[in-house]
């Protein structure tokens, strides 16, 4: 089997092309990861904002120890 120098120059540019688009796809693929990586750090920081209006509504919802005594012995 003989292999000519053409053959192997056709072959080596195809496998240059191949390298070529997966370090293309890569590029990409890692760009796509840290936008999704920046949407969870987003989401996670939207979920500690709710936790804290949560722990809010609950400090402002909270009855004075006075009036919850009271409360007490009225309904008990």
């Amino acid at each position: 089997m003989s292999i000519s120098k053409e053959k192997l120059l056709a072959r080596k540019e195809d496998i240059k092309k191949d390298f070529d688009n997966l370090v293309k796809q890569i590029d990409e693929h890692e760009l796509k990861i840290k936008s999704m990586k920046n949407n969870l750090n987003a989401l996670a920081g939207a979920s500690q904002q709710c936790d804290l209006f949560l722990k809010e509504l609950e400090d402002n919802n909270e009855m004075p120890r006075e009036k919850e005594q009271a409360l007490n012995i009225a309904t008990s």
